[in-house]
Protein backbone atom coordinates (compact mmCIF):
# COMPACT_ATOMS: atom_id res chain seq x y z
CA UNK A 1 0.00 0.00 0.00
CA UNK A 2 2.80 2.16 1.07
CA UNK A 3 4.62 1.54 -2.56
CA UNK A 4 1.60 2.03 -4.44
CA UNK A 5 1.14 5.62 -2.55
CA UNK A 6 4.25 7.03 -4.34
CA UNK A 7 4.41 10.30 -4.04
CA UNK A 8 0.50 11.40 -3.11
CA UNK A 9 1.35 11.50 0.54
CA UNK A 10 -3.03 12.26 0.78
CA UNK A 11 -3.00 8.20 0.35
CA UNK A 12 -0.15 7.10 2.47
CA UNK A 13 -1.75 6.16 6.41
CA UNK A 14 -1.43 7.93 9.88
CA UNK A 15 1.00 7.16 12.21
CA UNK A 16 -2.07 5.64 14.35
CA UNK A 17 -3.36 3.86 11.74
CA UNK A 18 -0.03 1.81 10.98
CA UNK A 19 0.94 1.42 14.44
CA UNK A 20 -2.93 -0.57 14.63
CA UNK A 21 -2.20 -2.93 11.43
CA UNK A 22 1.16 -3.31 13.35
CA UNK A 23 -0.88 -4.58 16.33
CA UNK A 24 -3.11 -6.54 14.22
CA UNK A 25 -0.70 -8.09 12.03
CA UNK A 26 1.94 -9.53 15.31
CA UNK A 27 -1.84 -10.80 16.90
CA UNK A 28 -2.64 -12.63 14.11
CA UNK A 29 0.66 -13.81 13.15
CA UNK A 30 1.08 -15.27 17.44
CA UNK A 31 -2.40 -16.56 16.70
CA UNK A 32 -1.10 -18.45 13.85
CA UNK A 33 1.94 -19.81 15.96
CA UNK A 34 4.37 -18.02 13.24
CA UNK A 35 7.08 -17.02 15.81
CA UNK A 36 9.67 -16.93 13.54
CA UNK A 37 7.93 -13.75 11.58
CA UNK A 38 7.46 -12.20 14.66
CA UNK A 39 10.72 -12.21 16.15
CA UNK A 40 12.17 -10.87 12.42
CA UNK A 41 9.58 -7.78 12.89
CA UNK A 42 10.74 -7.67 16.61
CA UNK A 43 14.45 -7.39 16.03
CA UNK A 44 13.61 -5.10 12.82
CA UNK A 45 11.75 -2.53 14.86
CA UNK A 46 13.61 -2.67 17.90
CA UNK A 47 10.61 -4.49 20.19
CA UNK A 48 12.42 -5.96 23.10
CA UNK A 49 9.25 -7.57 24.84
CA UNK A 50 7.82 -8.80 21.74
CA UNK A 51 11.45 -9.87 20.62
CA UNK A 52 11.87 -12.22 24.14
CA UNK A 53 8.66 -13.68 23.62
CA UNK A 54 8.87 -15.03 20.66
CA UNK A 55 12.81 -16.27 21.62
CA UNK A 56 11.39 -18.46 24.15
CA UNK A 57 8.42 -19.64 22.37
CA UNK A 58 10.50 -20.93 19.41
CA UNK A 59 13.13 -22.50 22.49
CA UNK A 60 15.69 -20.15 21.33
CA UNK A 61 17.33 -20.15 24.50
CA UNK A 62 20.90 -18.83 23.58
CA UNK A 63 18.92 -15.29 22.25
CA UNK A 64 16.69 -15.03 25.41
CA UNK A 65 19.97 -14.91 27.53
CA UNK A 66 21.37 -12.72 25.03
CA UNK A 67 18.27 -10.61 25.17
CA UNK A 68 18.39 -10.42 29.56
CA UNK A 69 21.52 -8.38 29.00
CA UNK A 70 20.35 -5.37 26.69
CA UNK A 71 19.49 -2.66 28.71
CA UNK A 72 15.29 -2.35 27.34
CA UNK A 73 14.71 -6.08 28.89
CA UNK A 74 16.75 -5.12 32.11
CA UNK A 75 14.47 -2.13 32.28
CA UNK A 76 11.13 -4.79 31.60
CA UNK A 77 12.55 -6.32 34.26
CA UNK A 78 13.22 -4.06 36.95
CA UNK A 79 9.69 -2.37 36.04
CA UNK A 80 8.10 -5.54 36.81
CA UNK A 81 6.66 -6.56 33.45
CA UNK A 82 4.53 -9.70 33.71
CA UNK A 83 5.78 -11.26 30.67
CA UNK A 84 9.94 -11.06 31.29
CA UNK A 85 9.44 -12.24 34.65
CA UNK A 86 7.76 -15.40 32.99
CA UNK A 87 10.31 -15.74 30.55
CA UNK A 88 12.84 -15.26 33.39
CA UNK A 89 11.03 -18.00 35.32
CA UNK A 90 11.30 -20.36 31.91
CA UNK A 91 14.77 -19.83 31.48
CA UNK A 92 15.65 -20.85 34.94
CA UNK A 93 13.74 -24.00 34.32
CA UNK A 94 15.16 -24.92 31.45
CA UNK A 95 18.90 -24.11 33.15
CA UNK A 96 18.11 -26.03 36.07
CA UNK A 97 18.36 -22.60 38.74
CA UNK A 98 15.19 -24.55 40.89
CA UNK A 99 16.70 -22.44 43.97
CA UNK A 100 16.07 -19.12 41.58
CA UNK A 101 12.63 -20.00 40.15
CA UNK A 102 10.98 -19.72 43.98
CA UNK A 103 12.56 -16.49 44.01
CA UNK A 104 11.43 -15.84 40.43
CA UNK A 105 7.61 -17.06 41.97
CA UNK A 106 7.24 -15.22 44.59
CA UNK A 107 7.85 -11.73 42.64
CA UNK A 108 5.46 -12.49 40.00
CA UNK A 109 2.87 -13.59 42.39
CA UNK A 110 3.21 -10.53 44.27
CA UNK A 111 2.82 -8.86 40.91
CA UNK A 112 -0.43 -10.64 40.03
CA UNK A 113 -1.49 -9.84 43.36
CA UNK A 114 -0.85 -6.20 43.11
CA UNK A 115 -2.45 -5.99 39.37
CA UNK A 116 -5.62 -7.70 40.89
CA UNK A 117 -5.96 -5.03 43.19
CA UNK A 118 -5.85 -2.40 40.69
CA UNK A 119 -8.79 -3.66 38.81
CA UNK A 120 -12.40 -2.90 38.96
CA UNK A 121 -14.86 -5.29 41.16
CA UNK A 122 -15.38 -8.69 39.45
CA UNK A 123 -18.85 -8.21 38.70
CA UNK A 124 -17.61 -5.83 35.44
CA UNK A 125 -16.12 -9.45 33.44
CA UNK A 126 -13.66 -7.66 31.98
CA UNK A 127 -11.14 -8.97 29.98
CA UNK A 128 -7.99 -8.17 32.26
CA UNK A 129 -9.60 -10.57 35.10
CA UNK A 130 -9.61 -13.02 32.45
CA UNK A 131 -5.78 -12.24 31.48
CA UNK A 132 -4.45 -12.07 34.58
CA UNK A 133 -6.66 -15.06 35.81
CA UNK A 134 -4.90 -17.18 32.95
CA UNK A 135 -0.98 -15.82 34.30
CA UNK A 136 -1.90 -16.74 37.33
CA UNK A 137 -2.78 -20.15 36.26
CA UNK A 138 0.25 -20.46 34.05
CA UNK A 139 2.06 -19.30 36.98
CA UNK A 140 1.20 -22.57 39.20
CA UNK A 141 1.58 -24.81 36.23
CA UNK A 142 5.61 -23.56 36.11
CA UNK A 143 5.89 -23.70 39.64
CA UNK A 144 4.62 -27.31 39.59
CA UNK A 145 6.51 -28.35 37.17
CA UNK A 146 9.81 -27.06 38.43
CA UNK A 147 9.19 -28.63 41.61
CA UNK A 148 8.47 -32.09 39.25
CA UNK A 149 12.06 -31.51 38.37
Amino acid sequence: LIDRAGDDTSLLPSEDELQIWEQRWVGSHKDMSQWSLIDEFATSHGEARLSLEAAWKTKNWEKVKSLFATPSVVALLEEGDQCAKMTEMYLAIQEGNLDEVDSIHAQIAQLCLYRWQLLPSISSGSQAHQSLLQQCTRLVELRESSQLL
